[in-house]
C-alpha cells in the first residue's frame, strides 16, 4: 500500500509540477493579457482624443459652412446692389441724353437769337457812326453859321 501511495504521491508530486508549469503558464498569459490591456486602454484613450479633435474639427467646419454661407449672402446683397446701380447708370445716362439734346436745342436757339442781335448791333454801329458823321457836319455847319452871323 505504502508503494501506491508513493506511486499516487509521485504522480500527484508530477501533476503538482505540471500544475505549476500550468500555473506559470497562465500567469504569463494574465500578464501578456494585462500587458494588451494597458495597450488596449491606451489606445482607447488615444482614440477618444482622436474623436475630440475630430469634433473640434468638425465645430470648426461647420463655423467655416456657416461663414460661407454668410459671405454667399452678403455677394448676393453685393450683386443686387451691382445690378441696381447699373440700371440707375443707364436710367440717368438716357436721361443725360435728352436733357443734353435740349440743351443742344436751345443753344442752336440763343446762337441764332445772339446772331439776329449781332447782326442788328452791327447794323445799329453803322447807323449810328453814320448819324455821328452827319452829326459833325451838321456841328460844323452850324458852327459856321454862327460866325458868320456874329461877324
Amino acid at each position: 500500500m505504502e508503494k501506491i501511495l508513493n506511486e499516487i504521491l509521485e504522480q500527484v508530486k508530477g501533476h503538482s509540477k505540471r500544475f505549476d508549469a500550468i500555473d506559470e503558464r497562465f500567469d504569463k498569459v494574465d500578464e501578456r493579457f494585462d500587458g494588451i490591456e494597458k495597450e488596449l486602454n491606451e489606445v482607447k484613450g488615444r482614440l477618444g482624443n482622436v474623436e475630440n479633435r475630430l469634433e473640434s474639427v468638425e465645430g470648426r467646419l461647420e463655423n467655416v459652412e456657416n461663414r460661407l454661407e454668410n459671405v454667399e449672402g452678403r455677394l448676393e446683397n453685393v450683386e443686387d446692389s451691382v445690378h441696381k446701380l447699373e440700371d440707375a447708370a443707364k436710367n440717368n445716362a438716357t436721361e443725360f441724353r435728352s436733357h443734353l439734346r435740349q440743351l443742344e436745342i436751345f443753344l442752336d436757339k440763343d446762337k441764332e437769337t445772339f446772331r439776329v442781335i449781332s447782326s442788328e448791333l452791327e447794323g445799329n454801329k453803322i447807323d449810328i457812326k453814320h448819324l455821328s458823321e452827319k452829326s459833325g457836319v451838321h456841328d460844323t455847319e452850324i458852327n459856321q453859321l454862327k460866325k458868320r452871323i456874329h461877324v
